[in-house]
């Protein structure tokens, strides 16, 4: 069932033919057949809706050396070592973007020191959000989700990176630990960016 066109012209008595079509278009915005493909943008959408949605996935394992600072200041683009990226293109300035990671970390280092985790966007030093959790045992692995909320700002391609390092020396592994991937391929790491209307 899909839409036809309907017309009639000035005086014209539509004949039962042209009326079952009313009731065919009717009965096809109905089920959705009707409404063509692309019809309904994000522009059509009310505030609150999510407009588009990216996530970039990570299983293979990585490792760094690079420390984090662990103070009361941001965590900048020269600390930690990047271990995943994803480039977004908002279709308003004002609409909200969500920028969510999780990633899964461990440290040679001693148990008790910080692993550390922080997002950046495009060429800007100074990180926009960041977390940290503090390690139990050398090698021990741990999810360390890190989440940002922003305003787009921009309808151009933007780039949110994430870094991670420990705030003592040794050895990061990215989705595994001592330098070796756990679980395969079934063991993600992720970036993704929510775009919501407002």
């Amino acid at each position: 069932m899909a839409y036809a066109a309907w017309s009639v012209t000035f005086g014209e008595q539509p004949s039962a033919a042209k009326w079952n079509i009313l009731g065919t278009n009717d009965a096809s915005f109905n089920d959705g057949t009707g409404i063509a493909s692309g019809a309904i943008t994000y522009a059509k959408a009310a505030a609150g809706f999510v407009v588009q949605d990216a996530i970039t996935a990570y299983s293979a394992v990585a490792t760094g050396s690079t420390l984090m600072i662990y103070d009361d200041t941001p965590p900048t683009s020269s600390e930690g070592d990047q271990y995943m990226t994803i480039t977004f293109t908002p279709k308003a300035t004002t609409n909200t973007l969500i920028i969510d990671t999780l990633a899964s970390l461990s440290s040679s280092a001693a148990a008790g020191n910080a692993m550390i985790g922080a997002i950046y966007q495009d060429a800007t030093a100074t990180s926009v959000a960041a977390g940290y959790y503090y390690t139990t045992a050398v090698g021990s692995t741990q999810q360390l989700r890190v989440v940002h909320t922003m305003t787009a700002g921009t309808t151009s391609a933007t780039t949110f990176k994430y870094r991670a390092g420990c705030n003592y020396a040794g050895t990061t592994t990215f989705n595994g630990a001592g330098g070796a991937r756990l679980m395969n391929t079934t063991n993600k790491s992720f970036i993704r960016v929510t775009e919501i209307k407002v």
